[in-house]
């Protein structure tokens, strides 16, 4: 577990996975701005999303944090978004109006 809360340093982009998953997180920031693999962040207690990726050439995965809102998530997700398990449920169409999805969407 990272002791700040927070992702210690500033990635730019990650060729493979990144995960930061199980941290307590609070904040995204110095998260990689692409990624070519998947992206995970789920169990932390984030917020926000605010600092993801642009690009996630692979899965994103955002459960199981405190989110009420998907403002800040990439852009572009190539595999699956998941997003269950937060403080608001969200829609299948909260996250197609922020992000092209070419996979699933795993709301509930």
């Amino acid at each position: 577990m990272l002791n700040n809360r927070k992702i210690p340093i500033t990635f730019g982009i990650v060729g493979d996975d990144f995960f930061c998953y199980n941290n307590s997180l609070i904040s995204l920031n110095g998260s990689p701005t692409e990624v070519g693999g998947d992206f995970g962040c789920y169990d932390n207690e984030l917020k926000s999303l605010v600092g993801c990726p642009g690009k996630v050439a692979g899965d994103f995965d955002c459960s199981n944090n405190k989110l009420t809102s998907l403002n800040g998530c990439p852009r572009e997700v190539v595999g699956d978004f998941s997003c269950y398990a937060n403080k608001k449920k969200f829609a299948k169409y909260d996250v197609k109006r922020l992000c092209t999805v070419i996979g699933n969407i795993y709301n509930i």
